[in-house]
């Protein structure tokens, strides 16, 4: 279950009560782009996730940042699904296949997500930002 904790850790973010107003969060509520940049060590690593009306994640993931030490471009790519089931808690699935289910909140800009699995709890965090699928270029794959 390493790669969900690789996935979770870089998708989204965090872990919360079971308040009334986390229980509303719904798949319409996360629709847009979250940026998820992580830092590690004394790296930043720049990603960022658009969330789409149907639950799909395109995946970005900039190249040029300290982490990566590459090329000025994003690469992208398509992730998981998220599937709402209610009250915050949400399949994800890949390729048609339910890896797990997390827990998503709000509180502001922020959504965070939780999940558990066989090697423990895990949570982490994303910000809500203005940048669209536009802004994302060059794409890796275009050099």
């Amino acid at each position: 279950m390493k790669y969900l904790a690789v996935i979770f850790t870089l998708l989204l973010a965090g872990c919360g009560s079971s308040s009334d107003s986390e229980k509303n969060v719904t798949l319409a509520g996360i629709v847009g782009t979250w940026d998820e940049s992580v830092e590690l060590g004394q790296e930043v690593d720049e990603l960022y996730s658009i969330i789409k009306a149907d639950g799909s994640i395109i995946r970005y993931d900039y190249y040029g940042d300290s982490f990566n030490q590459g090329e000025n471009c994003y690469d992208k790519y398509e992730y998981v699904t998220l599937v709402d089931q209610g009250e915050g808690d949400f399949s994800v699935e890949y390729d048609g296949t339910e890896l797990a289910t997390v827990k998503l909140t709000l509180s502001g800009n922020t959504m965070e997500i939780s999940w558990t699995d066989e090697e423990g709890s895990f949570t982490n965090s994303s910000v809500r930002s203005d940048l669209t699928e536009d802004d994302f270029t060059p794409l890796c794959n275009d050099f």
